[in-house]
C-alpha cells in the first residue's frame, strides 16, 4: 500500500509539473511574459496553489528549452529571441535539420504520409476561415505539427532529438514571423506548395521549396519588419 501511495504521489507531482511547464512555455512563446522579465517561483506557486517543487521542475525544463536562463540572485529570466537570432542561428539550423530529414523522408514516402500532411493543411485552412483571437496560436501549433511530422518520417534519432531541443525556440519564432504576414492564408499557401513538391517526389524541387519556405520567406519578413521600424523612427 505504501509503495502504491508513493507512486501515486510521484505521478501526481510529475503531472502537475508537466502541466505547469506547458502553461509557462506557452506564455513565454506567445510573448505573454516579455523577454527580460523574471518568473518568480513564489508568485507562480501562489497563482496555481501548489508547492514550489513543481515550479522549480517546470523552470528547469524551460531552461533546457532555451526559453529562460537562471541567473544568480535574479532567478529565472525570459530569454529574448531577437531578429538577429532568427536570421543568424535558428533559421539556418532549422534548415539544415529539415533538409536532412526531408531527404530521408522522401526515400520512405507513402500515401498515408501525404494524407497526414494534407490533413494538417486542411486544419490550417479551416483555422484561417474560422478566424478568432486564437487563430495565430492554432496556426503555429499546426505549423509545428507539419514540420515535426517530416522530422519523424526521417526516422533518425539525432534528427528527432535535435528537433526536440530547438522546437520550443522555433515555435516562438513562428509566433514572431506569423504576425508579420499580410494575411494568415499565406501560411497555408506556403505549406500547400511545399506538400505539392513533396508529393511529386522530386528531391531537388523539394529542397528548393524548403529553402524558400524555411529561409528565404522568413528572412524577407524580417527585412520588411526592419524596414517598417526604420521608417517609423
Amino acid at each position: 500500500m505504501a509503495k502504491e501511495q508513493e507512486a501515486r504521489v510521484l505521478r501526481d507531482r510529475l503531472t502537475i509539473s508537466q502541466e505547469l511547464t506547458d502553461i509557462l512555455r506557452g506564455r513565454v512563446i506567445r510573448g505573454e511574459i516579455s523577454p527580460g522579465a523574471r518568473i518568480a517561483e513564489e508568485s507562480i506557486a501562489k497563482e496555481f496553489g501548489i508547492s514550489r517543487g513543481p515550479v522549480r521542475e517546470a523552470l528547469r525544463q524551460l531552461e533546457k528549452d532555451g526559453l529562460i536562463v537562471v541567473e544568480a540572485f535574479k532567478g529565472a529570466i525570459v530569454v529574448e529571441i531577437s531578429d538577429a537570432d532568427l536570421r543568424g542561428i535558428l533559421l539556418p539550423v532549422r534548415y539544415v535539420l529539415e533538409k536532412f530529414a526531408l531527404e530521408g523522408a522522401l526515400r520512405v514516402l507513402q500515401q498515408r504520409d501525404i494524407d497526414a500532411l494534407q490533413h494538417i493543411i486542411d486544419q490550417m485552412t479551416e483555422t484561417v476561415e474560422t478566424g478568432g483571437p486564437e487563430q495565430l496560436q492554432k496556426l503555429v501549433d499546426l505549423d509545428v505539427e507539419f514540420h515535426s511530422y517530416i522530422i519523424k518520417m526521417s526516422d533518425d534519432y539525432h534528427a528527432e532529438q535535435l528537433w526536440s531541443t530547438i522546437e520550443p525556440r522555433i515555435r516562438a519564432g513562428f509566433y514572431q514571423l506569423g504576425s508579420l504576414h499580410e494575411h494568415p492564408g499565406i501560411i497555408v499557401d506556403e505549406h500547400v506548395q511545399l506538400l505539392a513538391v513533396i508529393r511529386g517526389g522530386d528531391l531537388t524541387a523539394a529542397l528548393e521549396m524548403l529553402d524558400e519556405h524555411v529561409l528565404a520567406s522568413p528572412i524577407r519578413l524580417l527585412g520588411r519588419k526592419q524596414g517598417s521600424e526604420g521608417r517609423s523612427d
